[in-house]
């Protein structure tokens, strides 16, 4: 075949010139390499869809304090979340969450391990509309002071520390110096909050596990700090939603005047608040390596043009005995 004459006769000429091939070899090697790593960070980030349940239906809920200025932190206390769930006509469900940090006790073969994970509302995996893999949910009458003795996984937790044992559902571990009983393990892929989402920094890059949050609103002051995350009712636009969180951040100002007179409420999508700055970030990046590529492809042209000048005896005596252009590229 003719194809295999020219290639042979391509690679002789190559190999008459190692440097030009070395640097075009490695000028596109580069060039692709770099593009593909920017490239898998966009699919992961941007393109792949978050791992919950219609996340367009899904809001971050965000405090702002008027006194000190426009805030960007997602942050809102337990008390007024329980508030806004009470009082708003247009979120469906909302899930509450704190930052948890349990001491793992060592057992066998395993050595003590701190673990960076989440306290939530018994609602939260709902909100999401996600579920374990194996085991089941946080129940209601869990999530209740000193009975919040529960935990489930996180995939990632699951297959390093306890092998992908699955009977691992029932099984008491010593978080905290007291028994944790293990009640479910989250599917792979899930993670909550997504690591964009948070200035908080942990070793592992995931959360390690989700534990009923236990709060007691009667005793919870106003001050302290929690995320929320809440999803529309049917039809519910996040402005219509926004509008809402305005009036209840006006009723809450006269019913706590000391606490919220400068407080108020914002919703926020979801994929919007955990990729704010992220997309933005990933999409210059990857016009910077397509910008890249281009040169990259620009001086391997310029060395090919450069030696087809070098060569264009050689072809024209080519084409003179009949070959195609096809083959003379």
């Amino acid at each position: 075949m003719w194809v295999f004459r020219d290639f042979r006769h391509a690679l002789r000429l190559l190999s008459r010139t190692p440097t030009l091939t070395a640097v075009a070899l490695f000028s596109i090697a580069i060039t692709i390499g770099a593009t593909a790593v920017v490239f898998t960070a966009v699919k992961s980030v941007l393109i792949e869809p978050l791992p919950y349940t219609n996340v367009g239906e899904l809001v971050q809920l965000r405090t702002e304090n008027t006194k000190f200025g426009k805030s960007h932190a997602d942050w809102v206390t337990y008390s007024d979340a329980q508030d806004i769930l009470k009082s708003n006509r247009t979120l469906e469900s909302m899930g509450v969450y704190q930052y948890r940090l349990f001491n793992l006790s060592g057992d066998g073969g395993s050595l003590p391990e701190s673990l960076y994970g989440l306290g939530v509302t018994a609602n939260m995996f709902s909100t999401l509309g996600v579920a374990p893999m194996l085991g089941r949910n946080i129940l209601p009458e869990e999530d209740q002071p000193n009975r919040n003795n529960v935990m489930i996984l996180s995939y990632g937790l699951w297959t390093r520390r306890f092998n992908s044992d699955r009977a691992i559902v029932g099984r008491s571990v010593e978080v905290n110096g007291h028994a944790c009983t293990i009640i479910g393990v989250m599917p792979p892929g899930f993670d909550f909050p997504m690591r964009l989402a948070t200035t908080v920094r942990t070793p592992s890059q995931h959360m390690d596990f989700w534990t009923p949050i236990g709060k007691d609103p009667a005793k919870e002051e106003r001050n302290s700090g929690s995320g929320a995350v809440a999803r529309l009712r049917k039809g519910v636009t996040p402005a219509q939603a926004e509008q809402d969180m305005q009036s209840i951040s006006e009723t809450l100002a006269r019913r706590y005047p000391i606490t919220n007179q400068y407080r108020v409420f914002h919703v926020g999508r979801i994929r919007d608040r955990f990729l704010g700055f992220a997309q933005t970030g990933l999409l210059l990046l990857m016009a910077a390596a397509a910008m890249f590529m281009l040169i990259g492809c620009a001086n391997v042209a310029n060395l090919l043009l450069a030696r087809a000048f070098a060569r264009h005896r050689e072809i024209a005596v080519r084409l003179a005995l009949g070959a195609g252009r096809g083959r003379i590229v």
